[in-house]
């Protein structure tokens, strides 16, 4: 075996060397990348569920009368101030208001 066949055979190794470097080096930043993704669009799902208020759940009510109704639309409770036609047991009466 000459100097050049010699030469030649150290360059080869050193080239399959820097390749399973490579190699090794992209399956890493492969695996990385897709965990950055998958952590972002978690991140961002959890965000949106618990960013956006629930729209049944009111913080103030403000009403100067409320109504409560039985499913045929009969007034079962009213609470308000003055209440005209106050009924209590099932008996109107009187108040300031009415």
């Amino acid at each position: 075996m000459n100097a050049a066949d010699s030469d030649m055979d150290r360059r080869i190794a050193r080239l399959e060397r820097k390749y399973r470097v490579a190699i090794i080096t992209a399956a890493i930043s492969s695996a990385c990348g897709i965990l950055a993704i998958v952590g972002a669009v978690g991140s961002s799902a959890v965000a949106a569920t618990t960013a956006q208020p629930d729209p049944k759940v009111i913080d103030v009510l403000r009403v100067r009368e409320l109504n409560i109704v039985d499913n045929n639309g009969v007034t079962r409770v009213n609470i308000g101030a003055p209440l005209v036609h106050a009924v209590v047991s099932c008996k109107k009466i009187k108040t300031r208001g009415g």
